[in-house]
């Protein structure tokens, strides 16, 4: 719980949020969020993938964000 809270803050200034991964961690995560009307607002989408590399989450996000 503290560590989502944490990341809850870190990203708390952004403008849009995509949430993604492998686990259901970002279920928990998500659940977290929109508990907050400041932050939830923001939540765009939530998906499930598989393990990624560094290149491999890059080209998630912008093909996320260029559709």
């Amino acid at each position: 719980r503290k560590y989502l809270n944490a990341v809850a803050n870190t990203i708390s200034d952004a403008n849009e949020i995509m949430i993604f991964g492998p686990a259901q961690t970002k279920i928990k995560l998500k659940k977290l969020l929109l508990k907050n009307p400041t932050i939830s607002n923001k939540l765009k989408d939530i998906k499930s993938a598989d393990h990624m590399t560094e290149n491999q989450k890059v080209a998630f996000v912008k093909n996320f964000y260029s559709n």
